[in-house]
């Protein structure tokens, strides 16, 4: 969790809230309009994957901005792993 946690702070406006042994809850403030979107990350241990949850905090569409910010960790985590 500490080398997502880690990743997280490197992307554009990532700031880890809160980490413990299987959970990471982190804001993102966009550039612009300095929106905060929330993401969620628990390690499930049973089946060694990771579950992520990004999500805006206003308004219904974001420009695919939470699913391009949680592909961009899911490469930048694989690439670390390898």
């Amino acid at each position: 969790m500490m080398d997502l946690s880690n990743l997280i702070e490197s992307m554009s406006g990532g700031k880890v809230i809160e980490i413990n042994d299987n959970y990471v809850r982190a804001e993102f403030t966009t550039r612009i309009f300095r929106f905060v979107d929330d993401l969620e990350c628990f390690y499930d241990k049973e089946y060694g994957v990771i579950h992520l949850r990004s999500a805006s905090r206003v308004g219904y569409f974001d420009l695919n901005t939470n699913r391009n910010r949680v592909e961009e960790l899911r490469i930048k985590f694989l690439a670390k792993r390898k």
